[in-house]
């Protein structure tokens, strides 16, 4: 059984396209991390000062670059007190900070005001088939890190904030699972028949980059997100669970210990998938 109430877009493509395994260790067995990595925390303070920032951004003012860098600050000086943190070569606490003021520079720069609906708001929605109206088992659920109201229509504005290493395609959005996630919650929430989305991302390299990605969705693709989910959920319930050896994301990989004894007993993640019932891992 699977131990979620509701398919998220980490899950979902935790299983579909990063490792099945992970999945397995992290949704399943509930299994603590192994380690956890500076990049990784440093995104998440970002999102912190972002998310602060818009709380407070004026009509006719400047982005709050002050706000968002305190914030952003003071939440990686407690991330970095992690003492399973794991650093890449060369980097340190110093010089993430140093990284991140740069960073959120770029942004305030190019950031523009936008009256704010929402910040980290989390949604559950029923998935529904569009054309034979099924209903799924487990709906979907996320969280959107900016809801922001459209100047012209008034409809929201999904927006999600990314840090990143390099710069985005422009066609990123066209098939990515979360827009196609988000954009059908912000739907079914809103009654909406299209759904605008857009990824803020900042490039984190020697001379920083602010990006602005949009796309604009309707119903076309609910049915192929459907049937992936269904998908899943049947991988899952029968157990299916194996390593991606040599993918690019064995090196992040927070379970390389327990992976590398999987196959002394691969068996056990099938039966233990059958008889879990927990839902406690979102």
């Amino acid at each position: 059984m699977t131990a979620l109430k509701a398919w998220s877009y980490s899950a979902l493509s935790t299983y579909l396209s990063v490792c099945t395994l992970k999945y397995f260790f992290r949704y399943i067995a509930n299994l603590e991390p192994e380690r956890t990595f500076s990049r990784m925390y440093f995104g998440l303070s970002i999102h912190a000062g972002l998310e602060a920032a818009y709380k407070v951004w004026k009509p006719d003012e400047p982005a709050p670059i002050g706000v968002a860098k305190k914030v952003f600050a003071e939440d990686l000086r407690i991330r970095l007190e992690d003492p399973m943190i794991e650093f890449k070569k060369g980097e340190t606490p110093e010089g993430l900070l140093t990284e991140g003021m740069a960073v959120l520079d770029v942004w305030g720069k190019e950031a523009r005001y936008e009256e704010v609906i929402s910040t980290e708001s989390e949604f559950t929605v029923p998935l529904v088939h569009p054309e034979t109206g099924e209903v799924f088992e487990r709906g979907l659920k996320g969280w959107f890190d900016l809801v922001a109201k459209d100047p012209e229509s008034g409809d929201p504005v999904v927006v999600d904030f990314k840090t990143t290493a390099r710069r985005f395609s422009p066609t990123k959005l066209d098939d990515d699972l979360q827009a196609r996630i988000y954009g059908y919650a912000i739907r079914q929430l809103h009654g909406l028949d299209r759904a605008s989305l857009r990824l803020d991302v900042l490039v984190r390299n020697k001379k920083p980059v602010f990006q602005r990605l949009e796309v604009s969705q309707d119903s076309e693709g609910d049915a192929r997100l459907f049937e992936l989910v269904r998908a899943a959920e049947r991988g899952v319930e029968a157990g299916v669970f194996w390593p991606n050896d040599g993918s690019i994301w064995c090196g992040g990989c927070p379970f390389s210990k327990a992976c590398a004894r999987w196959h002394e007993n691969p068996d056990t993640f099938q039966h233990a998938s059958a008889g879990n019932d927990s839902r406690k891992t979102r």
